[in-house]
């Protein structure tokens, strides 16, 4: 079975189980046969490969979202992850749950952190430039 298939309208044990398009994954997962749950997975790492192995043009440069600029926002990835990080603690920020933590030393620390933690984790990959699908889950697929 191939996405492709798939998108011409062959049948196929998914088609038949699915029957209509638009419906999220994540709604006829569960229930579906284990053996085509395996041939679901197969088919979205597919995907996934194929859009991370997709040559990114010469004008890309920096990291982020395409949208943002002709390259992205960060010039490197270890400016991407921090911004990445600097947001989720500004989200946090906003958590009535979670704002208890001014008053300790937790927020120090992951201020000191996320100022040199992910320079120092990202020095340690080889990372290139690649494309990313930013909102793959279940829901979405």
């Amino acid at each position: 079975m191939s996405l492709m298939r798939e998108a011409r309208g062959a049948r196929s044990t998914l088609h038949s189980f699915l029957k209509s398009t638009g419906v999220p994954l994540a709604a006829k997962f569960a229930g579906m046969d284990p053996d085509v749950k395996h041939e679901v997975l197969a088919q979205i790492a597919e995907v996934f490969k194929r859009i991370q192995s997709f040559k990114l043009p010469d004008s890309v440069k920096t990291c982020g979202g395409l949208n943002f600029s002709d390259g992205g926002p960060c010039n490197s990835l270890s400016e991407l992850y921090a911004e990445y990080f600097r947001t989720q603690i500004a989200f946090a920020d906003k958590c009535d749950n979670v704002r208890g933590w001014k008053d300790s030393e937790l927020l120090a620390r992951l201020e000191r952190f996320g100022n040199e933690g992910p320079k120092s984790l990202v020095e340690r990959v080889d990372a290139r430039l690649t494309l990313v699908h930013g909102d793959s889950c279940m829901e979405t697929l």
